[in-house]
Formats: structure tokens, sequence, C-alpha cells
């Protein structure tokens, strides 16, 4: 389609003067007689006057714009008066205070407060300002203790005090472990029993029992509960805390001798198995969107169903999860949790998980239980192009941090070598082969091996291995006793696990990757990397030469067939 290239004239502008704006200023006139032409003198001279009041220049009523806009705020001209007048709302405002009960008891705490948060006071001042504030408020602690204003006064007698007045503390609180627990500032109060208090840690842990599944909803509560599970209970304690979530059942008659485990409750009663797995969906569905998701004692219960729960059902909450994940692999159930969920999750939903790491990438490879979730990933996600583009492409960015990190090089090392004991923990390999000789077959189309091959070749391709250097070139026995193994040589490893996957080696010589220039230089490696490479050209000469005799023989049998027909 042509465009045309004529000039359209111009509309010829009206000129037009801005309009005026309206004034405020009104102009009375006065009132005159019936004379007709007195009336009409007045309202020309009254229309004059308007007009000229109206209409006012654009430029002075800009002027008079910036000149409020840019206006101070005036202040007051009788500095003693505004004095005068904040002191006596001072004072009607400690008349009210006055009017509280205990309001000098509390006034009095503060100034004592004020000697025992204090570090630069010597430690004698400081505990007997403690003493002092005891003395006063023995016998109402309590009461003492719900008042917002006084919580940081108990939690500082807690912290400074000696034991037997600690003790003194936690006994006029013992009845109300619970409800402080759900206060803003009285959960504090709590946590500082637990850690000071060691004789009534069982008492302020029995508290919530009973109480777990509505402790863990609220916000403050919740905080508490998390430091009883992760820092002060034993197993016995965690696992009664835990059986809550299991039903009604298990949090009304507790049998304190023996806490129930789900493993134990399935073996003893398999008829319960299903009512136990939906009571903990139910938990779990109601925790999701709520920041409680990030707590343990949760994460312990999307274990115990993930584990227990037939594939559909734990592919159904994988999917659920997907957006999660992220949140709860910096615990050791929540990371066990996270394996499992890429193991039972669909190839849409592994896609989707992978996502969500792509901003955390470093920080979840140096994480000690989060490159768990990670392992799990490279074992179980069959897209070595997904991969490739994803996970090993942001590896490759921060290879040289990651190879020089503890758990981060379990993650490069992965990759190259797989499931060794050299470079991860027995027990996480177990956990990886059982899952994936289980689950991949269900959900992956490739073979583990050929996945495995592919993305060992993306990452020597995308880093071109020079960072490799020193993994070949050095030992690193300080850093693989970290680890937990002793190796001679991790070089001779990485090229252990290069002669394992099937034509890895010849692809890598081929393509110039540098990691066997390293291999060649190094000399722990040096001997059989020549002589694995000189295998290779022998067999590569005599594939040549058998190519040859092939060809050969083939033209003279094609010279005698051409020779007959033309006889």
């Amino acid at each position: 389609m042509a465009i045309s290239t004529k000039k359209r004239k111009a509309p010829a502008q009206k000129q037009t003067q801005p309009k005026p704006k309206k004034s405020s200023v009104t102009v009375e006139t006065p009132v005159k007689d019936n004379d007709s032409d007195s009336e009409l003198e007045s309202d020309s001279e009254s229309s004059s006057e308007t007009e000229l009041i109206d209409q006012e220049s654009p430029d002075e009523t800009i002027e008079n714009a910036e000149e409020k806009v840019n206006a101070k705020p005036t202040k007051y001209l009788n500095t003693q008066a505004s004095k005068d007048k904040n002191k006596e709302q001072k004072e009607l405002k400690d008349k009210r205070k006055a009017l509280k009960p205990d309001y000098e008891l509390i006034r009095e705490l503060k100034r004592k407060w004020e000697l025992m948060r204090r570090r630069d006071n010597p430690m004698e001042k400081r505990q007997e300002a403690v003493k002092e504030a005891l003395d006063m408020i023995k016998g109402k602690i309590k009461e003492v203790t719900f008042k917002h204003d006084c919580s940081r006064i108990i939690q500082s007698v807690l912290k400074v005090g000696d034991l037997k007045q600690r003790n003194l503390v936690a006994e006029e609180l013992k009845d109300s472990f619970l409800e402080l627990s759900t206060k803003k500032y009285g959960k504090y109060i709590v946590i500082r029993i637990l850690r000071y208090c060691p004789s009534y840690r069982e008492k302020v842990i029995s508290s919530f029992y009973g109480n777990v599944q509505k402790m863990i909803r609220l916000k403050e509560s919740a905080v508490v509960l998390e430091e009883i599970y992760t820092s002060w209970a034993n197993s016995e304690q965690q696992s009664s805390l835990i059986q809550e979530f299991y039903g009604n059942e298990y949090a009304i008659f507790k049998n304190s001798s023996k806490s129930k485990k789900i493993s134990d409750i399935i073996a003893n009663s398999p008829e319960k198995k299903a009512t136990v797995l939906s009571n903990l969906k139910k938990v779990i569905h109601s925790l999701l969107n709520k920041e409680t998701v990030q707590k343990s004692i949760v994460h312990k219960c999307i274990l115990d169903y993930l584990t227990y729960a037939d594939f559909n059902e734990a592919q159904e909450l994988s999917s659920l999860l997907k957006e999660n994940i992220v949140e709860i692999l910096h615990t050791k159930d929540g990371a066990k949790a996270g394996m499992l969920c890429f193991f039972y999750a669909t190839p849409k939903d592994r896609k989707s998980i992978l996502k969500t790491f792509k901003e955390y990438m470093h920080k979840i490879c140096c994480e000690e239980y989060g490159h768990w979730v990670l392992l799990a990933a490279l074992e179980s996600v069959d897209d070595t192009v997904l991969m490739g583009k994803t996970v090993i492409q942001d590896l490759s960015a921060m290879i040289d941090k990651l190879a020089n990190d503890k758990f981060g090089r379990r993650v490069l090392l992965h990759i190259l070598c797989g499931r060794e004991k050299q470079t991860a923990v027995e027990s996480l390999c177990s956990v990886l082969k059982n899952l994936n000789d289980e689950q991949t077959p269900k959900t992956n189309k490739k073979s583990t091996g050929y996945q495995k091959l592919d993305e060992s070749y993306i990452l020597m391709d995308k880093t071109s291995c020079r960072v490799f250097t020193s993994i070949v070139k050095s030992d690193y026995k300080q850093k693989l006793e970290e680890v937990g193994q002793n190796s001679p040589s991790l070089g001779n490893l990485v090229l252990d696990s290069i002669l394992n996957v099937p034509d890895l080696l010849p692809r890598l010589a081929v393509s110039g990757v540098f990691l066997v220039v390293d291999l060649l230089e190094s000399p722990l490696t040096k001997e059989r990397t020549k002589k694995e490479l000189g295998n290779i050209h022998k067999q590569l000469a005599s594939l040549k030469e058998l190519k040859i005799d092939e060809e050969g023989h083939e033209k003279k049998k094609r010279k005698v067939e051409e020779k007959s027909e033309k006889a």
C-alpha cells in the first residue's frame, strides 16, 4: 500500500486569548433609586470593574501558584507559648497514665531495667538491679508480664539473673506458657525460659500437647513451636508433637511411655493408614499459602505424607507444592520432601520447580541440605535440553565459586561422576538409587546412562573446563576430608567417571575440551589418559584401515563386473 507524500495544510489557528480565570473577588454595587439612567450607568460601571478584576494576566497567576507551593510552613511566633503548650500536654499525659493501676510500680521497674540492660554497667550493678526488681514484683510477675511495656523487663531479668531468680519467674508463669506464646512480646519470654530454665523445658513443651494444630496456624505461637521442635525437644517429644497432625485420636490420647511414629502406626494398624494420610493432607493444604509452610514441623508432615502415599496422591501433592519447594529445602526433612517431589512430579511440574530455583541457584548449591534437591533434579529430569538451558547453564556461570565450596563441589562432581561414594554421602547415594530405580520408569522416557552422558558433556562444553584444572592438578586432600572420603586424587576420579560413560573421552578430545588437556598435563593422570587415548586412536586407525580395505575390495569388484559386461 503506497503512502502519500503530500503534506496536508495545517488548519488555521484561531487567535484566541487565554480564558480569563474566575476570581473570587466580587464587587458590590450600591443600590440606587428607580432612575433608569442611573441603573444603566451603575451596571456598566460594575461590569467594567469585574472584567478588569477577572482578566488577570497568566504570568501573575503562575507566580501566585508557585509562591503557594514553595511557601514554607509558618512557625510559631512565640516559642515560649509553644513550649508551655507542650509542657501542659505532657503533664496531662502523665496524669492519664497515673490513673492506671501499678503506674508507680511500672515506672520504677523501667528505671531498674535501664540499669540491668546496659552492657557498659558492671555485672554486679546489673544483678543488683535484677534483685531489686524481683523484690518489687514478687507475686505479681504474671500481671506485669502481660503488660506490653513490661515484657522486655522480664526478658532482661531472665537473661541477667542467676538460676534461682530465673526459676522464680518461670514458677509464677508456669500456667501461662501457652497464652504467652500467642502474644506479640510474650513469645520471647517463653523462648527465654526454654533457653535459661532447663528444669522448666518439659513443662513448656507439654503445655503445647493437644494444641499443636491450633498453635501452628497462629503467627506468634508458630515461632515458639518451631523453637521447641528444632532446638529443645528430643526425638520422643518431637514425635508427640507431630502425631497430633495424624488425627484427634493422637492429640487427645497420648501414651507418655511410648510415642507413635507414622511408621509404627501403619505397621501395627494398617487400616488406619487412609485416615492418617487424609488428616495429613488436610493440614498440609491449609498451611500451603501461609508463612508457616517454612516451619520444620510442617516439613516433617509433608515428608510423612509423600513417603507413605500412593503414587497418584503423591504426584497430586507434588503439583501443589511446586511453588513452595524453594521455601522448604533449607531443612533436612524439607530437602527430603523436595527430592521426592522431583521424582513424583510430571515433566511440566518439574519445569515449574526449576524456574523457581533460578534466582537462588547459588544459595541452593551451597546449602547443607538444599543441594540434595538439586542432585535429585539431575537424577530425575530426563529433558537434558531443559537442564542444559536452565540448571547447567547457571552452574557454568558460577562454577569457580562452586568448585571451592564444600557442598557446591558435590553438585559439579555429581554431574561428572554420578552417585560415587567419593563425592557424596553414602546414605544419600542409596536414597537416590532407590528413588531412581522405583519412580523414574514411571515418569521418564530416557535411560539414566544416556541422560548422564548428555549432562556431563553439556557441563564440560559450556564451561570449557578451565576451572577443572584445579580439580585435576591437585589432590584436594583437605576438602576431600570435609566430604568424608579419602582418595588419592580427584583427577583420577574425574578420569574414571569419564571412562565409565561410553564414547565420552573421544567426544571430549574431538571437541577440543580443555579438560582433556588438563588430564594430559597432570602428573597424576598423564599416563592413564595417554594410554586410553592411544587405545582409542588404535581402534579408530584399525577401523579406518578396515574401511579402506572394504572400499578397495568394492572397487575391484566393480571393475570386474564392468569388464564382464563389455565382453
